[in-house]
């Protein structure tokens, strides 16, 4: 009897999780890089330095999201740069601009990311968060974004 109790409340307290979790959409890697897509070919990168061909260099550091997974955007040249390369920059008198993702979140029924712009140089710094909430509708991924934290330092 004590057995059979044992069990019961096991299932009670697992139950839940199992739902949770069957809630939570299965992120492959494709989904992962419909989702990039989305965000970086609707990004404005504005102005900045122009390659040979005409194209804008976005610079991204990518701890979290590898370079192949960035997408081929029209008139935009994306450069992976490494967090050694950002402290190099950072020091000369132009600085350096780059943006970043976070890793994905799973939460129920939708997935979360992050793309982070920051700039930096000798005496000042900046950036900015913008937080995409995304949900798989008809086979299709729609998001919706909103701004995040906001910073500035200014040194001397």
């Amino acid at each position: 009897m004590k057995k059979l109790l044992k069990v019961l409340i096991l299932l009670l307290l697992v139950a839940p999780l199992v739902c949770v979790e069957a809630q939570r959409p299965k992120l492959t890697e494709t989904d992962k890089k419909q989702i990039l897509r989305i965000i970086l070919s609707t990004t404005d990168f504005g102005g900045g330095d122009v390659d040979p061909n005409g194209r804008t260099i976005v610079y991204f550091q990518n701890d979290v999201i590898p370079a192949q997974y960035l997408p081929k955007v029209k008139g935009i040249h994306f450069v992976s740069i490494t967090k050694q390369e950002i402290a190099g920059k950072r020091k000369l008198k132009e600085g350096i601009g780059y943006f970043s993702f976070d890793k994905f979140i799973r939460g129920n029924g939708f997935v979360r990311i992050s793309l982070f712009w920051d700039g930096f140089s000798p005496n000042h710094g900046n950036g900015w968060e913008m937080i995409y909430t995304c949900r798989k509708k008809n086979g299709r991924w729609k998001l919706k974004h909103q701004y995040g934290s906001v910073w500035v330092s200014e040194g001397e």
